[in-house]
């Protein structure tokens, strides 16, 4: 997999930022490998899961302050990056469904 690296330079392995996802509702993390996005009433939640060993995640809340984009989407949008160590080949698997 090619893709911009990341990593602290100090010694610790390296790894590549994989997919982004844009989310946008209420983030409910639950565990190494999955999470909920809770859009506006009404509509029904989303379950995100990856393969833990494969993938880390990292959620990054993006403040919206641009008053057309908030009254579409809200007070945030949520980024959701998986990163894959350098060393990791293989498939991705990210699976994405209506969690009931």
């Amino acid at each position: 997999m090619t893709g911009p690296r990341t990593g602290a330079g100090d010694g610790a392995a390296d790894s590549v930022r994989g997919p982004l996802l844009g989310l946008w509702g209420r983030v409910e993390r639950h565990a190494a490998a999955s999470l909920t996005v809770r859009a506006r009433a009404g509509s029904r939640p989303v379950l995100v899961t990856w393969r833990p060993q494969a993938l880390t995640a990292v959620l990054t809340p993006r403040a919206l302050e641009d008053p057309m984009l908030s009254a579409v989407w809200g007070e945030n949008l949520t980024r959701l990056a998986l990163v894959v160590p350098s060393t990791r080949q293989g498939v991705i698997d990210i699976r994405v469904e209506v969690d009931e």
